[in-house]
């Protein structure tokens, strides 16, 4: 019986033929049967442009097929990284995962990763349907930051993914690597965002933009500290973040706002790369980042208080100057 169901999903499954053959496919769904030949009974939500939810035998990889893998018993809500091949095959997985939901608690997040820390070690998907880590990057300068496909805000995910593509003209990428990842991994497929991608000229071999399993991705979107809420079933409230991390796999600088400027980052970057670089757009991009952070991530409070700052500074030396000056031309007189 569940031979000729196999077949029958097998033939549903060629019909759908949506995934990429030998890409990544983040799948979450259900395990519906013990598996038997081989293969998984599982139901699958949708993956947009590229796979119908519905219920679907897939292959087991061959640590499970010998028995060193254990699978969730059935009915258990899990998360998947699938591949087509002659059908889908899973990749790794599944494991135990509730469905995507922004903003809820997360217990394997304990602190959030600061400057010094090690970039997390997470597996993500690329837009190619390649796997991506983050700490994987060897030698090379990465700067990472969110967005989402859907964002109806052109001053928030279009404006940074804009940036990118300034950095990506800008920076060698045989020392950088950029990488957006999505705040909406339930919508965007790794199809999704190379659509989205190509609508900023992205370069796959030097911008990765990454979606994955659900859980991954909100894990890692949880160790860098965004905050996120669903305001309508298309759309998320967010954090904004810009991190460095260097070639070592060490995060080395987090800046809090939407707002940064291309060429501090460039400067930035090229520095903790070992490159000569501008060393007054270092400074600013440096002191915006730590006062806009000790104001609560505003960009635009950060520089305000640069400016009364600034003022203040003047006005110590200048108010002096002042006084001396008048005193002696009162005394000449």
């Amino acid at each position: 019986m569940f031979a000729r169901s196999a077949a029958i999903l097998g033939f549903v499954l060629a019909s759908c033929g949506a995934a990429r053959a030998d890409g990544l496919l983040p799948v979450h769904g259900f395990v519906l049967a013990r598996p038997q030949h081989g293969r998984v009974l599982m139901r699958l939500d949708p993956v947009v442009d590229m796979l119908h939810g519905g219920v679907y035998s897939v292959g087991l990889p061959a640590n499970a097929r010998a028995g060193t893998g254990a699978l969730p018993a059935p009915g258990t809500e899990v998360d998947a990284l699938v591949v087509q091949r002659e059908g889908l095959v899973l990749r790794s997985g599944p494991v135990p995962a509730g469905r995507f939901v922004a903003g809820s608690p997360n217990p394997l997040v304990k602190r959030v990763l600061v400057a010094g820390d090690p970039a997390p070690a997470y597996t993500l998907v690329d837009q190619r349907g390649r796997p991506l880590r983050l700490d994987a990057f060897a030698g090379k300068v990465t700067i990472l930051s969110f967005v989402f496909s859907r964002c109806p805000d052109r001053t928030v995910c279009p404006a940074i993914s804009g940036k990118f593509l300034y950095l990506q003209n800008h920076l060698d990428p045989r020392h950088f690597h950029l990488v957006e990842v999505t705040l909406d991994p339930a919508y965007d497929s790794p199809a999704v965002l190379d659509a989205y991608g190509r609508q900023f000229d992205a370069n796959p071999q030097m911008w990765s933009i990454a979606t994955g399993e659900s859980a991954q991705v909100k894990d890692v979107i949880d160790a860098f500290g965004i905050a996120s809420i669903a305001e309508s079933s298309d759309n998320y409230i967010h954090d904004v973040r810009l991190v460095m991390i260097d070639g070592h796999g060490i995060v080395r600088e987090v800046d809090q706002t939407a707002g940064w400027d291309p060429d501090d980052v460039v400067a930035s970057a090229r520095d903790l790369a070992g490159m000569t670089s501008n060393p007054l757009r270092r400074f600013w991009f440096a002191t915006i980042a730590n006062v806009s952070a000790f104001c609560g991530g505003s960009q635009s409070v950060g520089i305000a208080v640069l400016l009364v700052l600034a003022m203040l500074l003047v006005s110590a030396f200048a108010i002096p100057l002042v006084i001396w000056v008048g005193r002696h031309i009162f005394t000449a007189e």
